[in-house]
């Protein structure tokens, strides 16, 4: 996760103001889908533990 928020958001989104100018939805929905994938995994092992 930390590569995908650390390079590749970025990255897509300086392309996207500085070059071709065509809309990072890809680094959008990485950057809300990822914290979402996050949360529910950790639920899910908390959920196991507690039982």
């Amino acid at each position: 996760m930390i590569v995908i928020y650390g390079i590749f958001v970025p990255v897509t989104v300086f392309e996207w103001l500085a070059l071709d100018g065509s809309f990072p939805l890809t680094a959008v929905v990485i950057g809300f889908a990822l914290p979402v994938m996050r949360r529910n995994h950790l639920h899910t092992i908390r959920e196991k533990e507690s039982n």
